[in-house]
C-alpha cells in the first residue's frame, strides 16, 4: 500500500465513547493504519479521538487539521495528544481546503458542520472531476439525507456512482482499498455458482434511461430516474429503437419539454453517438469470470443486430459464452427466453446468478423465476430498499461469486 495515501475522516466531536459510531471509528482507524494509510481528522475529541486510538494501535499516523484556538472558545476538548501532527488553519475555508486534498473521504454522522464538510468536499471533487477519490458515508443517518438529495435532484445523476453509503467498517474498507476480501472473506455472503448472466443495459453498458438523464442534465433539465422510466414506458408505442430521436421527443413531451429545450436534449443525445457507452469495469470483469472457468452470458431486450453491434464495438464479441435477445415475441425477463438460453449454454437455473440493475417491481415483466438475482446499483437507485441484495460495482460482484482465482465447484 502507498503510505502517502491519506484518508480524511469526518464526524461529530461530541460522539461519546459508548456509541456505536465511536467504536466503528476506532476500528476504521486501526484497519486503515494497518493497510498503510495516513489519516486526517479534526483533532478535537469524539470521532477523531476514536480514530486516533485505533490508528495508534495499528501503527499509523494521524494529522489533525484544526482551526485556531480562537474558534474553539465554547469547546473544552483540547487537541488529542496522540495526533502526530497538528495543522492550524486560520479560517474555515482554509481548513476545508486542506481536507479536500485527501485521497479518500469517510463521513460519520454529525451536525450541520459535517453536512457542510460533505458539501464542500463533494462540490470540490465535482468541479475538479476528481472522482478517483471515493466518498464514503459510514452511517445510516446519511440514508434519508441522500434519499432526499435524490428526490430533489441536488446532485446530478451521473455522479451518484461515486458516492458510497455503508453500514459497517468492512464495506468502507473495501471501497477505500478496492479489496473486498475483508467484507466477503468468511464466504457467508457469497454465491457458489457456475454461471453469471448479465442484463446488458445498466450493468455492461449504460441504459437508454441513463443516457437520456445525462443529456437532460447537460441541458439544465433535471428528472428523477423513476419518472424517466415511467415516461419511457408511456412513450414505448412511439419507439423505433433505443436511440430513435422521435422516441426521445415523445418522452420529452410527456415530461413537459418541447421546442428549443427538447431540440437541445435530442442534439446532445445524437452527439454522444448511437451506441451506449461501456462501463469501465465491464470488460475486465467478464474476462476474469471466464478465466475462473465460469460460464458467462448476456441477455438484452435490444434487437439482435443492435446487440451484435454493441458487443462488437466495445470489443466484447466472443467474450460471452452465450447471448440471448428478444425477437419481439419474448420479453427480456420471460422465463422461456432465459430458460432456452441456459439450455443452449448447458447451465442450470440453480447454478446461475442473474445480475441486473432493476428491482422486480420495476421490470415490465414478472421476475425471472428459479434464478437468484443480484442488483447492480451503480447510482444508488435503490437506496431505500433494505431487503435487496445489491452491489455497487462489478469489481464487488467478483467477490460475491467467490474470491478471484477460485474455481467454482461444478463448473465446466
Amino acid at each position: 500500500m502507498n503510505t502517502r495515501k491519506q484518508i480524511a475522516v469526518f464526524g461529530s466531536f461530541l460522539a461519546h465513547r459508548q456509541s456505536a459510531e465511536y467504536r466503528m471509528a476506532e476500528v476504521l482507524g486501526y484497519e486503515l493504519a494497518t493497510r498503510g494509510f495516513a489519516l486526517m481528522c479534526g483533532g478535537h475529541g469524539g470521532i477523531a479521538e476514536a480514530l486516533v486510538a485505533g490508528a495508534a494501535r495499528g501503527g499509523g499516523e494521524v494529522t489533525g487539521v484544526s482551526l485556531s484556538e480562537s474558534h474553539y472558545r465554547d469547546r473544552s476538548a483540547p487537541v488529542i495528544p496522540r495526533i502526530v501532527r497538528t495543522v492550524q488553519a486560520a479560517t474555515v475555508a482554509e481548513r476545508l481546503a486542506r481536507f479536500a486534498e485527501a485521497d479518500g473521504f469517510v463521513f460519520f454522522s454529525g451536525g450541520i458542520g459535517s453536512l457542510a464538510e460533505f458539501s464542500f468536499v463533494w462540490h470540490t471533487l465535482q468541479l475538479e472531476m476528481a472522482f478517483d477519490r471515493p466518498v464514503v458515508l459510514l452511517s445510516r443517518s446519511w440514508k434519508p439525507v441522500l434519499a432526499e438529495f435524490r428526490r430533489v435532484q441536488m446532485v446530478q445523476y451521473r455522479f451518484y456512482r461515486y458516492l458510497y453509503l455503508c453500514d459497517g467498517v468492512r464495506d468502507a474498507i473495501a471501497i477505500l482499498t478496492g479489496d473486498y476480501s475483508l467484507k466477503y472473506g468468511n464466504g457467508d455472503d457469497r454465491y457458489d455458482k457456475e454461471c453469471v448472466l448479465f442484463g446488458l443495459d445498466g450493468t455492461i453498458v449504460e441504459s437508454p434511461e441513463e443516457r437520456f438523464l445525462q443529456a437532460c442534465e447537460d441541458a439544465g433539465l433535471f428528472f428523477a430516474k423513476p419518472e424517466v422510466i415511467a415516461m419511457f414506458g408511456r412513450a414505448a408505442a412511439h419507439r423505433g429503437g433505443a436511440d430513435d430521436p422521435q422516441f426521445h421527443r415523445r418522452a420529452l413531451e410527456l415530461l413537459g419539454i418541447r421546442g428549443a429545450e427538447a431540440d437541445d436534449v435530442v442534439e446532445r443525445l445524437a452527439a454522444g453517438g448511437q451506441l451506449p457507452r461501456l462501463y469501465p469495469d465491464a470488460r475486465e470483469t467478464v474476462h476474469r469470470f471466464r478465466e475462473r472457468g465460469m460460464t458467462v452470458g448476456v441477455v438484452s431486450a435490444r434487437p439482435e443486430a443492435e446487440l451484435t453491434d454493441i458487443l462488437a464495438t466495445h470489443s466484447l464479441a466472443g467474450q460471452f459464452d452465450f447471448v440471448a435477445t428478444t425477437d419481439g415475441s419474448d420479453n427480456l425477463h420471460d422465463n422461456g427466453l432465459i430458460g432456452r438460453a441456459l439450455v443452449v449454454a448447458g447451465t442450470r437455473r440453480e447454478g446461475t446468478l442473474y445480475v441486473k440493475d432493476r428491482l422486480p417491481e420495476e421490470d415490465a415483466a414478472p421476475h425471472t423465476a428459479g434464478i437468484e438475482t443480484v442488483i447492480l446499483d451503480r447510482h444508488l437507485d435503490h437506496i431505500l430498499h433494505d431487503g435487496v441484495v445489491t452491489v455497487r460495482s462489478l469489481r464487488e460482484l467478483e467477490y460475491v461469486v467467490g474470491p478471484p482465482g477460485r474455481r467454482q465447484a461444478g463448473t465446466k
